[in-house]
């Protein structure tokens, strides 16, 4: 599909794409590694193209921390609420990694869906390997914790970290 002539003058003057490497693939073994992790949590399983606020205008590049927590969507199913991608850096005070072990963790991915309208494909994780799941815990736990306060899961519309005097990156 092409864009029509809107479209592309869009593409062209206001929307800034921004390219991006793929992230080197590392392939399955037996047992969990960092670099695995870091294979899927930057690549297949997308987990900071929703833990990472972004700017649609500047073709979706980062404008938060890593992993410091994704960008509010409006609750389909309550309204006036919005649901937010947790930091899951292993900060003390925002990050959910620092009160999971990687037990936890695993267990935590393998139960599911607990908010009803999370856009997290829950389902399509609970089906990974023990070790890629593990892998993957263990690179974010090698990151440096964010600060970011990405604030609680499911919140009002326009709930912002300032109210709550905390810093935000």
């Amino acid at each position: 599909s092409e864009p029509n002539f809107i479209g592309k003058a869009f593409m062209a003057f206001i929307f800034e794409p921004k390219e991006k490497s793929p992230v080197a693939y590392v392939a399955a073994a037996q047992g969990p590694s960092v670099e695995r992790g870091q294979y899927l949590a930057q690549g297949p399983a997308l987990c900071a193209g929703c833990h990472t606020r972004t700017d649609p205008m500047k073709g979706f590049a980062p404008v938060g921390d890593t992993f410091g927590g994704g960008d509010a969507e409006p609750s389909e199913k309550s309204p006036g609420q919005e649901i937010a991608a947790p930091n899951i850096t292993t900060h003390e005070k925002f990050g959910k990694l620092a009160a999971w072990d990687e037990e936890f963790f695993v267990n935590r991915i393998r139960s599911g869906r607990a908010i009803p309208d999370s856009k997290m494909p829950w389902e399509n994780f609970q089906h990974m390997t023990d070790a890629d799941l593990r892998s993957i815990y263990r690179y974010l736990v090698s990151l440096p914790p964010s600060a970011q306060n990405n604030g609680p899961n499911i919140r009002g519309v326009g709930w912002t970290s300032e109210a709550e005097g905390s810093p935000t990156s």
